[in-house]
């Protein structure tokens, strides 16, 4: 038994320190994405998820979205009242907001 070795304490310690920070840094770089603020640079709409046009906005592209803000974004489309329609929101970090909507009925 005196053969086997293993990692010394003040070894095993330095190492759980090192990858404890690291996840502290990936979370956090993680989480400011989302919290930071960003810009809207593309907004898609169509009646498939499959078949989506860039649309027209206003205000125009790229929206800037501060932190903690709520920015109205309009566009002009021939709806027809019931039918679903499919959104894509493309923000400046590469998130995408997918979301299905269906147009009111009057």
């Amino acid at each position: 038994m005196k053969s086997k070795r293993a990692i010394s304490p003040i070894l095993a310690t330095l190492l759980l320190i090192v990858i404890a920070v690291a996840a502290i840094v990936v979370t956090y770089t993680w989480i400011m994405t989302y919290i930071a603020g960003t810009e809207i640079m593309e907004v898609y709409a169509g009646t498939s998820q499959s078949a989506l046009d860039d649309q027209t906005t206003s205000p125009t592209l790229p929206a800037t979205l501060p932190e903690g803000a709520i920015v109205k974004i309009s566009l002009s489309y021939n709806w027809t009242a019931g039918e679903t329609y499919y959104f894509k929101i493309v923000s400046s970090s590469g998130q995408i907001l997918d979301f299905p909507e269906q147009a009111p009925s009057s």
